[in-house]
């Protein structure tokens, strides 16, 4: 899917995954505010990063694997 491709790809401008240069800032905004950004859209980002059947759960789960914050087991 498209946000799998652009937070994969260097030269996007999204954040990579497991980057944290490029994630702990975001992540020190909070963690409602990636999932609010993840549902509503945010800047470029379209709403729902072009997923029409993640849930509010599988985008949370999908930021923390992207900005390297998986809870440990």
């Amino acid at each position: 899917d498209a946000a799998k491709t652009r937070h994969a790809t260097p030269g996007t401008g999204d954040p990579l995954v497991h980057d944290h240069a490029a994630w702990d800032p975001r992540w020190d905004q909070g963690e409602e505010v990636l999932l609010a950004h993840a549902i509503e859209g945010y800047r470029a980002m379209p709403a729902g990063g072009q997923c029409a059947a993640c849930t509010p759960k599988d985008y949370e789960r999908l930021i923390r694997f992207m900005a390297d914050r998986e809870e440990k087991q």
